[in-house]
């Protein structure tokens, strides 16, 4: 009879590690799908994606899920190494992101969304990277760590 407890026990045990996996995995995939930085603004997030020629931003709920865009208005200031400025009035794309225009958006070290939503106002400071921002297409052959290879 001991046996047959221990048996049921591991299995259990056994089980119950397989759904922890399972519940660990599922609440990765609810990460955003748009690959940029995230950071948390009160009972929010705010996800940014940069590539070398545009500029997105994201309001996500509390669980990183993507919020519509409907009804929410926001501006972006960009910040550069020369200590100078410029504010931009978000855009929205599709239903739920907004971007900005600004010829300088590569150039920019920092960016300060400031969005409002349901009356209230959130704000993330997204600072750049030293890598270099997203590519947007691939020419087609890899430089290797030392530039080109032949």
């Amino acid at each position: 009879m001991k046996k047959i407890k221990t048996i049921a026990i591991a299995v259990i045990i056994m089980l119950a590690g397989t759904i922890t996996t399972f519940a660990q995995t599922t609440k990765s995939t609810q990460q955003s799908d748009y690959g940029g930085v995230i950071q948390k603004t009160g009972d929010y997030h705010i996800e940014m994606v940069k590539t070398e020629t545009k500029i997105l931003f994201y309001l996500l709920d509390a669980n990183k899920k993507p919020l519509a865009n409907k009804n929410v208005s926001g501006t972006v200031l960009f910040q550069y190494s020369d200590n100078t400025t410029s504010t931009a009035t978000l855009i929205t794309v599709g239903d739920d992101g907004f971007t900005a225009k600004n010829d300088k958006i590569n150039k920019s070290t920092s960016e300060v969304v400031t969005l409002k939503v349901n009356g209230k106002t959130i704000t993330a400071t997204f600072k750049n990277a030293k890598e270099p921002v997203q590519k947007e297409k691939p020419h087609g052959h890899s430089h290797g760590e030392d530039g080109h290879h032949h």
